[in-house]
């Protein structure tokens, strides 16, 4: 829940003043209202939460994770969007997480929150999309007309040379120093506890304990 209130502060906090211009703009140039990314950040999130709902049959924690999903979806062009469109990318962008996080599970990668299908694979997509729905935006003077092309390279560049590479770099040298898995027994206890020394969960130790006895 914090995050979803936040995610109204940061794409909020994306429209800023640039000099000449007498209206509020985002960070693309172009005119946008507060109104308008608050209303469509609703949408996203809500049509983020039954599409995840529907594909995971009503599972708690995609359920949730789809309303982070759908806004995630549209963020790249939230400003750009009609608040319909905006419904329909958030909702199938929910409806594939899911399937995208059992998938990653089954190959054996432990993606723990989800991080990949809700980020990395939305984040993707997100980033794509407006090649195609806001294909031919002039954002302003001087700048090139958005297209796909241009979406495509800068989600690459993101994902890549910015993301993968230097991630993979750094797990692989800490991996090395055997810094990077945590131990057999604080899998089992869980990072609340080994880690910071604190009960995330206090409702789910009181069952454990309660099943032990």
């Amino acid at each position: 829940m914090l995050i979803f209130v936040g995610f109204y502060f940061f794409l909020a906090c994306c429209v800023v003043y640039l000099p000449g211009y007498t209206t509020i703009v985002n960070i693309y140039g172009s005119p946008t209202t507060l109104a308008m990314v608050a209303v469509n950040t609703t949408l996203a999130l809500a049509a983020g939460l039954v599409g995840a709902y529907v594909s995971s049959k009503a599972d708690p924690f995609f359920t949730i994770s789809g309303g982070l999903t759908g806004i995630i979806a549209v963020a790249a062009g939230m400003d750009l969007y009609h608040p319909a469109l905006v419904i329909l990318i958030a909702f199938a962008c929910a409806w594939i997480m899911p399937k995208v996080a059992r998938f990653i599970e089954h190959r054996g990668v432990d993606d723990v929150v989800g991080a990949v299908s809700v980020h990395g694979i939305t984040g993707i997509i997100s980033g794509i999309l407006p090649g195609i729905f806001a294909a031919g935006y002039i954002a302003q003077d001087g700048q090139a007309p958005i297209n796909l092309l241009g979406q495509i390279g800068g989600v690459a560049i993101c994902a890549i040379i910015l993301g993968f590479i230097p991630g993979y770099v750094t797990s692989w040298i800490l991996n090395k120093f055997n810094l990077l898995p945590v131990s057999p027994e604080a899998e089992l206890q869980g990072l609340d506890l080994s880690e910071p020394g604190a009960t995330a969960y206090p409702e789910t130790v009181a069952f454990g304990a309660s099943a032990a006895e």
